[in-house]
């Protein structure tokens, strides 16, 4: 009896150490395969819908497009519109609304605009439904604005001639804080109350030769040789998986860029993640970034106050802020001390901001993080891209609706 148990656990063994070996070889191979070529597509991307003109009434989307562009996969097609003004619509904006309408502006960055969105799936198209259907006559007017300094300028100048009832400012957490025009960028705070003046036509999207600092060494783990080793072949295995499996292209830590980044070197103004924001005590470019968001922020409510226009603002969260996945991925990729960031301390120093100028700030960070703790549904697009799919438009649309009066 004994030596035939002892064959049954020798051919176990046996067959785990043939399968151990197996997978090895396969993910050696993996590694080491050529990088996949980009599928073949004539859509154009983003990049080629975006062109900012501070003398356009519209924003910064290109006027007049009715055409199919990238989506979110390779190859995949969605639906693009704008008015002749640049206003992502299905329909020419007319100078004054309807009758008994209400003329919402929905402004704000490619989180607003729809970054590879289709026309009927963007934050704005599903806002004006909900509402809609709740009765309320209302039209939900989506503008692109690369920051909020720009947004501001474009308030100032342009708005009126639309007479909008309402405005809601979306800030991306946080690359609407750290790459900002009032950063020695093309604009400055003028000397009356809600004026914006332009410095620079050519740092519209600020200056481009600030070079980033780095953050501090404690915001990361002592070095440890193993698990780097380890932690490197394991992120490039991902990488290289989620090039070329759409099942595995959740399982890369969130972008980053454009400077370059390394465990342990991470730059204080990412464009992706802002992850110096979180960082804690706050270092001085954070604080700096703060304070001309400030100036942005009772400059457009100044002026919007001085109109009669109603003001609101609503925070878009950064992925790893409400899907722990991602964040556990960030801090292994980068060797994070976790201990060092706080992940809600953007969202409580701009709701203090908005409250010392009194405006009403939506913040749907918990309401995604609940979702997820519960559903496991994803709700950013894969491989690490900073942009909500269209299942986080669609929850982040049907809760602002809820609460926007």
């Amino acid at each position: 009896m004994r030596s035939r148990w002892r064959g049954v656990l020798v051919n176990l063994g046996l067959l785990l150490a043939s399968t151990s070996l197996s997978l090895v070889l396969l993910l050696a191979a993996l590694l080491h395969l050529p990088e996949p070529e980009s599928a073949p597509s004539d859509l154009p991307d983003y990049g080629a819908l975006i062109a900012y003109d501070p003398d356009r009434p519209g924003g910064h989307l290109k006027p007049a497009l009715d055409l199919m562009v990238q989506g979110e996969r390779a190859g995949q097609a969605v639906r693009w519109r704008t008015d002749r003004h640049g206003f992502r619509i299905d329909h020419e904006l007319a100078p004054d609304p309807e009758p008994g309408v209400e003329r919402v502006f929905l402004i704000g960055d490619s989180y607003i605009d729809g970054m590879r969105t289709d026309q009927a799936a963007t934050i704005g198209a599903r806002l004006a439904a909900h509402w809609r259907d709740a009765g309320r006559a209302v039209e939900v007017v989506t503008v692109g604005h690369n920051n909020p300094a720009n947004a501001w300028y474009w308030l100032q100048e342009h708005s009126a001639g639309f007479h909008p009832q309402r405005v809601i400012l979306g800030i991306t957490l946080g690359n609407d804080l750290v790459f900002q025009n009032l950063l020695g960028g093309g604009l400055a705070a003028g000397t009356r109350p809600g004026e914006v003046v332009l410095v620079n036509r050519e740092f519209l999207d600020g200056d481009p030769w600030r070079l980033p600092g780095k953050l501090p060494p404690d915001a990361f783990l002592r070095e440890r040789w193993l698990a780097d080793a380890w932690n490197a072949q394991e992120f490039e295995l991902r990488r290289r998986l989620s090039l070329r499996l759409d099942a595995f292209a959740q399982a890369v830590p969130p972008l980053v860029g454009p400077f370059p980044t390394a465990p342990r070197q991470f730059p204080d103004r990412d464009f992706f993640t802002s992850l110096n924001l979180f960082f804690m005590p706050p270092t001085p470019f954070t604080a700096e970034s703060y304070e001309r968001f400030d100036e942005v922020l009772a400059g457009i409510a100044a002026l919007l106050r001085e109109r009669g226009v109603a003001f609101d603002v609503v925070l878009m969260p950064t992925r790893f802020q409400v899907d722990s996945r991602d964040w556990r991925l960030l801090k292994r990729a980068y060797a994070l001390d976790g201990q060092r960031f706080d992940l809600r301390a953007p969202n409580r120093r701009i709701l203090a901001s908005c409250e010392a100028v009194g405006l009403t700030c939506f913040d749907p960070t918990d309401a995604l993080e609940a979702h997820i703790r519960a559903t496991g549904e994803r709700l950013y697009r894969p491989r690490g891209d900073m942009h909500f799919n269209e299942a986080g438009n669609a929850l982040v649309a049907a809760w602002l609706a809820e609460r926007v009066r």
